[in-house]
């Protein structure tokens, strides 16, 4: 080989090194802003990876005594997690984002769920952590909260 080519192929690693991080430049640039899901404030996310909060809190519903399952994968569809989900029908909530500080409510999840947090003519008693709150919709989500949703007949 000549000299002229070793040279040439000592470089190409570290070139191509350069021009793998100049595309992953040029394509942070250009990636698209983060989907709402569903026509909710609620943005997808892409899995997992490079999430500055991730933390988890339990909702359960009663109507006139009876226990009502939260359905399993609520916010989530091909292509979309939102950033409040379940996996499962324990009732967990998995409140995952990748702004730090970002506030999410409760009624931002009933938003992803499809459903409202009022239900007609039943009566609304909201308990977090055995207390008694009144915020519904507007009661601001956090780690480790137990959430119960006590409905009864007007």
């Amino acid at each position: 080989m000549t000299t002229g080519i070793k040279k040439i192929l000592r470089y190409l690693p570290g070139l191509g090194l350069i021009v793998v991080v100049i595309a992953l430049i040029i394509w942070q640039q250009f990636k698209a802003p983060p989907v709402h899901f569903r026509n909710t404030p609620v943005a997808c996310i892409d899995g997992h990876e490079n999430l500055s909060q991730h933390f988890h809190a339990t909702v359960m519903i009663t109507i006139d005594g009876v226990a009502e399952i939260i359905p399993a994968n609520v916010g989530i569809i091909p292509g979309c997690m939102a950033e409040v989900h379940t996996h499962d029908t324990t009732g967990e909530l998995h409140i995952e984002s990748s702004q730090p500080g970002k506030t999410f409510r409760l009624g931002d999840f009933f938003a992803v769920w499809g459903t409202s947090i009022d239900r007609p003519g039943y009566a609304l008693e909201m308990l977090v952590n055995g207390a008694p709150h009144t915020n519904g919709s507007d009661f601001v989500l956090r780690d480790d909260q137990r959430i119960e949703l006590r409905y009864s007949k007007k």
